[in-house]
């Protein structure tokens, strides 16, 4: 399962608004969920999907991400404006601290979601 599916399921279900605004430029059209952490997809950013693609490029291309900043970010203490500009392998650090049992995201976030067993 992928993060937008995850969406998809958590607004089907009636535990997530759907994504109409979007909170990064205001615009309303092609609205869709980003979500940093997926253990945690319920605390999720309704952005439009010009911003969603700059931001997963800002690895490769930071000059669009860049721009966006500029003009969006007021105070740089806007959630985007956190963002970092290199990768982090979140997943290579909990494997890490707890085992790679928690490579399961998705079945462990699910799991908590629909109870033991209800997939």
């Amino acid at each position: 399962m992928r993060g937008w599916q995850l969406h998809s399921l958590l607004i089907e279900d009636g535990y997530l608004p759907g994504a109409t605004i979007c909170c990064i430029s205001g615009s309303t059209h092609k609205v869709q969920y980003h979500s940093e952490n997926y253990y945690e997809p319920w605390n999720s950013y309704p952005i439009s999907q010009p911003i969603h693609v700059a931001l997963h490029r800002r690895f490769s291309q930071p000059e669009a991400w860049t721009a966006i900043l500029e003009h969006h970010s007021v105070t740089g203490q806007e959630w985007f404006a956190q963002l970092q500009m290199t990768p982090v392998d979140f997943a290579a650090e909990l494997r890490a601290a707890h085992g790679s049992q928690i490579t399961r995201v998705f079945d462990r976030v699910l799991g908590r979601y629909r109870g033991p067993g209800q997939f």
